[in-house]
């Protein structure tokens, strides 16, 4: 059975659990996709599946930047040359510094840039508004390199990377939110 958390019309992930995995790895073992203005983005062709318990606990790991993701210059700068610059800055040169990698790491909303199966070939970016009011930017790519932009209402990722962690929880017998205390 798949699962949707948010509205596929503007941010939704979408779930669905194949099986649990027997101790002492225990996992629910499926398939995760986001779905960003109607358009299921992600490996979502059955062709991988994921751990979707690290899916959920890598999202929720990129909760902790929230509120830290306004930059007036990455937020009106042009799409293709921030998503260029963000990659650049994690995965560039090798002896960059490490907090010039965290400046632009916090702008990430898949935990680890390619770092999954379902985000494999994927980058997604949360640039935020300076004003409670404001829209926030989001920015993606795939593997066919093309730049996507979209806005969504402050506050829209964080609500539904919580409500798929609630989701999660209710609808899986090995799921535990990872602690980072």
């Amino acid at each position: 059975m798949k699962i949707l958390c948010g509205r596929k019309e503007e941010f939704a992930v979408e779930y669905e659990i194949l099986y649990e995995t027997e101790p002492p790895a225990q996992n629910a073992v499926g398939d995760v996709w986001f779905w960003i203005n109607g358009k299921q983005v992600g490996n979502w062709d059955g062709e991988f599946v994921s751990y979707v318990a690290i899916a959920a606990n890598d999202l929720k790991r990129t909760l902790q930047y929230t509120g830290q993701r306004v930059d007036p210059v990455r937020f009106a700068g042009a799409k293709d040359e921030v998503m260029d610059r963000v990659f650049e800055d994690i995965y560039g040169e090798t002896d960059r510094p490490d907090a010039v990698q965290e400046e632009s790491h916090r702008f990430l909303i898949c935990h680890v840039a390619s770092g999954n199966e379902w985000t494999d070939g994927w980058m997604f970016l949360l640039i935020e508004a300076e004003d409670a009011e404001g829209m926030d930017r989001v920015l993606y790519r795939g593997p066919d390199k093309v730049t996507h932009e979209v806005w969504w209402a402050k506050g829209v990722y964080e609500r539904v990377v919580k409500e798929f962690m609630a989701s999660l929880a209710s609808n899986s017998a090995t799921y535990r939110p990872y602690n980072e205390n």
